[in-house]
């Protein structure tokens, strides 16, 4: 019990220094928390992969990955997330993975999600091809919203 609330303090402390963009040191609190044994579950590495590749570059953020292999943590979910994210910041992303992302979404129910990806892309300048408007428009009548596809 100990141990698991010294992971959630861990957690916590890590994310306010992330939050104050102080990357470094909370790799730093990371390791110490490691010598003190406590040791970080996926949370705090989660928590620098996304404020790396809000605050700093892809490549940075990617890197967290590796640390995270040299502890025998495994990414999940909020990981991917984040790093799918600063690639899209980054504009580090092709066509393909966009129209993917898209039918991906709208493929699981989430067409409405994959609107609001898609009005953010062109907002940043992305100029969809024939095969992103087909899945949107494809997509959107099926979900009966035949206004919208138009």
């Amino acid at each position: 019990m100990v141990s698991r609330l010294s992971t959630r303090f861990l957690n916590i402390c890590i994310a306010s220094i992330c939050k104050a963009k102080h990357l470094k040191r909370a790799e730093i609190v990371i390791i110490d928390g490691t010598i003190l044994g406590v040791l970080p579950d996926v949370v705090p590495y989660d928590t620098l992969v996304n404020a790396y590749s809000r605050f700093v570059s892809f490549e940075a953020a990617y890197s967290v990955l590796d640390r995270m292999k040299e502890a025998c943590i495994n990414p999940d979910v909020f990981t991917c997330n984040s790093l799918i994210a600063g690639a899209m910041r980054h504009c580090l992303l092709s066509k393909s993975t966009f129209n993917t992302m898209l039918k991906g979404l709208c493929k699981i129910g989430f067409v409405e999600n994959a609107l609001m990806l898609f009005r953010n892309l062109k907002r940043h300048g992305f100029v969809p091809s024939l095969v992103t408007s087909n899945i949107l428009i494809n997509r959107l009548c099926k979900a009966r919203r035949l206004k919208t596809a138009r």
